[in-house]
């Protein structure tokens, strides 16, 4: 296992260099974010390598607070105008290259995102278990234009059962209130 000092880890900028541009090209089709399938993966031209690290995500929180539109927005899809619960078990892939700071290598990661519907979360005992069997983090969202999803944030986080202690926790607000010129 390698071992991670504190301080910055990938250059953040690395994406506006020529490198960086080839690298992101791959993951684009038409000028928009590629979906990948399962069992797809971007294809990088020869001599631009990269070292895919997996990583699972589960996203958590009550029905409406825009943990779908979170998903959209990171996928590069539009975000729908109606809302619909997920009706079920949906997961999406998103791949994102990264240059590290003390070497020269690039690495992709790979995030597997899951999301659940709230009223499929209880009807279906076992998509709960499918969603944190070897997760590496969960988002735990809730809605600023929602104070209740905000108040059950806590009791959500401290709820949950989780099979690893380590698992990463990541409180994400959605919705945020764009503010107009006249308020």
């Amino acid at each position: 296992m390698m071992e991670l000092s504190p301080g910055k880890l990938i250059e953040h900028d690395w994406y506006e260099s020529n490198q960086g541009r080839e690298f992101f090209n791959c993951l684009l089709r038409k000028q928009k974010r590629r979906q990948f399938g399962v069992l797809e993966r971007p294809t990088f031209p020869l001599g631009m390598s990269s070292e895919i690290q997996s990583y699972k995500l589960f996203l958590y929180g009550k029905a409406g607070v825009g943990k779908t539109s979170l998903i959209c927005k990171l996928c590069g899809l539009d975000i729908p105008q109606i809302h619909h619960e997920t009706p079920g078990l949906q997961t999406s892939t998103i791949y994102w290259p990264a240059k590290l700071v003390n070497s020269n290598e690039v690495i992709t990661f790979k995030f597997i995102l899951y999301d659940v519907g709230e009223f499929a979360l209880k009807k279906y005992n076992h998509f709960l278990p499918a969603c944190i069997e070897k997760v590496d983090a969960v988002i735990f969202t809730f809605s600023f234009v929602d104070r209740a999803s905000f108040d059950d944030l806590t009791n959500s986080v401290d709820n949950l059962a989780l099979p690893e202690k380590s698992t990463l926790k990541i409180v994400v607000g959605t919705k945020y209130p764009i503010l107009t010129s006249r308020s």
